[in-house]
């Protein structure tokens, strides 16, 4: 795990989150980068800063801009306690204001995950399948699913009443099927 410079000590980044929140996270807070800028809009940058933020796609964007020389540190510190603030996370507010531009890039990537607004949404699950049951089926019992099919025999002739007999001379060679109902 890296080290961090915090006020004058080099300190893990598990520690300088302790001096900032009151209790870490378990787990990143999830934080859309339409929320950022919604964020950032309300008056948080000039409007030079406002410009280059609206570029930003993803998580890694965010760090350069943030640790970017003409990046208004004040500004992203009121970003932080914005994003902070909405989500409920306690946090101490004079140790926010006490962070240079590094240490704000290092509480954005270790307490929230970005969802990438460039990237195209995943694509949804599939369905889950269908139980199959087997069927057993007399003969009486295939009569009754019979009347509710339509069958088709070579060219196109359509039979709508079928009589189903044992040994019945119909094979490959006749171009036999039937259309079944989804939901019989």
């Amino acid at each position: 795990m890296e080290n961090v410079n915090y006020k004058g000590r080099m300190i893990s980044v598990e520690e300088f989150l302790k001096e900032i929140f009151e209790e870490i996270p378990a787990a990143k807070i999830s934080l859309s980068v339409e929320e950022l800028k919604k964020y950032a809009t309300e008056n948080i940058f000039g409007d030079k800063n406002l410009e280059t933020f609206k570029t930003i796609k993803n998580a890694d964007d965010l760090g350069n801009f943030i640790t970017h020389p003409t990046t208004q540190g004040q500004g992203v510190k009121d970003l932080l306690t914005a994003c902070l603030t909405d989500k409920n996370i306690s946090f101490d507010e004079k140790a926010v204001r006490n962070c240079g531009k590094n240490h704000l890039s290092i509480i954005f990537s270790n307490i929230f995950s970005f969802e990438d607004d460039s990237a195209p949404p995943p694509p949804p699950p599939p369905p889950p399948p269908t139980p199959q049951t087997e069927l057993e089926l007399d003969l009486d019992g295939m009569q009754t699913v019979l009347n509710d099919c339509k069958f088709s025999i070579r060219d196109g002739i359509d039979a709508t009443q079928f009589e189903l007999t044992e040994k019945m001379p119909v094979t490959l060679m006749n171009e036999f099927y039937m259309i079944v109902p989804k939901d019989l």
